[in-house]
């Protein structure tokens, strides 16, 4: 991956590549100076090919962005985890994300979705796209919902049945049994 060069009125800049063992591949830039930010996004999924952007983000995004990268500790992470030798890997998703912040540099590659802090910038960046109609990763951490996104309809929900919103308003309401602990 290039150094991501940032584009005029750009402090920083962050580039998110998901590809996998098909040969799709979902590429976007968040770039932004101060409050404002705007983002530029191409998925390229089973030969269709769509893009989006420039596209300026809503209010609050980009902070809401940063944020996100920073729980992810991103400027920490080591740009790639050890392999182990015992497994190998002949199928999958792979993950990049690259982000430049004034002189400063830094890029990680994981297989999968990354880990939770990962999965988070990724299902955020999706969404923003609107490139995805269901813009979780496919990878264990999909249950995530993150604050302000409409909870997903459960999985053995009749096709034309309606959300329950109290059902997602505490964690025990959110387990089958309904109770703590369950």
């Amino acid at each position: 991956m290039a150094r991501l060069n940032l584009p005029a009125g750009a402090a920083a800049g962050f580039r998110l590549e998901l590809r996998d063992a098909f040969g799709n591949r979902f590429t976007a830039n968040v770039y932004g100076a101060g409050r404002r930010g705007w983002l530029v996004a191409n998925r390229k999924w089973f030969g269709t090919t769509r893009s989006v952007g420039p596209q300026e983000l809503a209010r609050g995004e980009w902070r809401e962005f940063l944020g996100l990268v920073k729980q992810a500790g991103f400027w920490e992470l080591p740009e790639a985890l050890p392999a182990d030798p015992d497994v190998v890997t002949d199928d999958g998703e792979w993950l990049t994300l690259a982000g430049r912040d004034g002189d400063r540099y830094h890029e990680v590659h994981r297989d999968g979705c990354g880990g939770r802090g990962l999965s988070r910038v990724q299902q955020f960046v999706t969404r923003l796209s609107g490139l995805f109609t269901d813009p979780r990763p496919s990878h264990p951490a999909e249950g995530l919902i993150l604050q302000g996104d409409a909870p997903a309809q459960p999985q053995q929900a009749e096709p034309h049945a309606a959300a329950d919103p109290a059902r997602f308003s505490s964690p025990e309401a959110r387990s089958p049994s309904g109770g703590p602990g369950s």
